[in-house]
C-alpha cells in the first residue's frame, strides 16, 4: 500500500470540494480531491447558480472559471408545470433584471465540476480520478484509504 502525506484530503471533486481545494491550494496547504469519476456525469438538467453564489465565485477569484466553463447569466425564468397553462407560467415570469443582487447563472453541470477540477489542480492541488472503496478514519491521526490507479492508497497527515 503506498502512503502519502498530505495537508487535507477531500472525497468528492465535484463543485463544493473542487472550490475547497482550490481555496485550500492557494492558502499553502497540500490537498488531495479523490473522486470516483472518469468524467462527471450529467445529473442534473443544468446547474443554476443563484446571485449570492456568482457574487460567492467572483469573491473567490473562481467566477471566471465557472464562466469559463459556458456559464451563462439568466435574463429571466419561466415556471412551467403540467399545473397550470401556458399563460400562467409566462405571466409568473422572473425578471432577474429587476432582481436585486445581480442575476444567476447557468450551465451544464459536468462543465461546472471539470472547471473548478481544472481550478484545483491549477492551484496546486492533486486530483485522483476513478477512485473507489474510500476509507475514512478519524482520531488523533485521522487516516484516508482509498484504490487508486488499481492499488490501495494510504492519507495521512503524519506518519510516524
Amino acid at each position: 500500500m503506498s502512503k502519502e502525506q498530505v495537508d487535507i484530503a477531500i472525497v468528492g471533486g465535484g463543485i463544493g470540494g473542487s472550490a475547497l481545494a482550490t481555496m485550500m491550494s492557494r492558502s499553502g496547504f497540500n490537498c488531495l480531491v479523490l473522486e470516483k469519476t472518469t468524467e462527471f456525469e450529467d445529473r442534473t438538467s443544468g446547474e443554476w447558480i443563484a446571485p449570492w453564489g456568482v457574487q460567492e465565485a467572483e469573491r473567490l477569484g473562481l467566477l471566471a472559471n465557472v464562466l469559463s466553463a459556458r456559464g451563462h447569466y439568466r435574463r429571466r425564468h419561466v415556471s412551467f408545470s403540467p399545473f397550470r397553462s401556458e399563460s400562467e407560467a409566462n405571466a409568473a415570469t422572473l425578471d432577474f433584471e429587476t432582481v436585486a443582487g445581480g442575476r444567476p447563472l447557468a450551465q451544464r453541470h459536468p462543465d461546472l465540476c471539470q472547471a473548478l477540477v481544472d481550478a484545483a489542480t491549477a492551484a496546486g492541488a492533486s486530483t485522483n480520478r476513478n477512485v473507489s472503496e474510500v476509507e475514512v478514519e478519524l482520531g488523533k491521526q485521522p487516516t484516508v484509504r482509498h484504490i487508486f490507479d488499481g492499488a490501495g492508497h494510504q492519507v495521512r497527515d503524519d506518519f510516524e
